[in-house]
């Protein structure tokens, strides 16, 4: 064999051990609730929300300056008044971390009427119920004020964004 097909296939070998050493993550969106997907950028949001004759007022929003040496951060959280389910108004928040979409939370104005809706054959669901599928937690629970809502979070992008916090936060 000769010294040039020996360091080819030394090269090939090198990178296929490179290869297999890394990881690759693939993106899997999540369908939340209210025709909304985790992972859609802000301005895809807006668009869909817009066109569903919802309003849109950011609430919150932490963003790191330019100049910081650590991975990216931004949370924005988002309320809409008109953003609902057509037969349960309500106040529809959504959270994006990093510009992606990671959770929907709904505040029906009736929650009785909307708690039928989600259980029409069971009693009532005590708060902090979560039910996990696949990448998809939803969660009912109270606000700091009482207010009952219905969560529909992406867990990968929640893990995310708690890693990010514990590490350089």
């Amino acid at each position: 064999m000769s010294l040039l097909r020996i360091h080819r296939v030394n090269v090939i070998f090198s990178l296929l051990f490179i290869i297999a050493g890394c990881s690759f993550e693939f993106i899997t969106p999540t369908s939340l609730s209210f025709g909304l997907t985790s992972y859609s950028n802000m301005e895809e949001v807006k668009s869909i929300v817009k066109n569903n004759n919802g309003d849109w007022k950011v609430i919150e929003s932490s963003t790191l300056e330019k100049t910081d040496l650590r991975p990216p951060y931004s949370y924005v959280r988002i309320v809409s008044n008109n953003f609902f389910e057509k037969r349960f108004p309500g106040k529809t928040n959504l959270i994006f971390f990093n510009d992606r979409l990671m959770t929907v939370l709904f505040y029906p104005n009736d929650w009785s009427k909307y708690e039928k809706y989600l259980y029409p054959n069971q009693a009532t669901k005590k708060d902090g119920w979560k039910k996990t599928n696949g990448y998809l937690r939803i969660r009912i629970d109270r606000n700091y004020n009482g207010d009952r809502y219905i969560s529909w979070e992406d867990i990968k992008l929640s893990s995310e964004m708690r890693n990010w916090i514990a590490k350089y936060s």
